[in-house]
């Protein structure tokens, strides 16, 4: 998957919702892609602590459409 649209689209497919309700979420774990190369851009926050990192920003809970 090469762009967060298509993690959006996963997401709605596996928990509901429409792709645009897992943008942000989706954004902020790629935001180091322009950066990097395809897979270096994981070590930012694809880890426990970039989940820790995501909860704090985003909730415990994620509310779609």
């Amino acid at each position: 998957m090469s762009h967060y649209h298509y993690h959006c689209v996963s997401s709605a497919k596996a928990f509901g919702g429409e792709p645009e309700d897992y943008a942000p979420l989706h954004k902020w774990m790629d935001r180091g892609r322009a950066g990097t190369s395809k897979i270096l851009h994981r070590m930012l926050c694809h880890h426990t602590q970039g989940i820790a990192d995501g909860v704090a920003l985003f909730g415990d809970t994620f509310t779609n459409s």
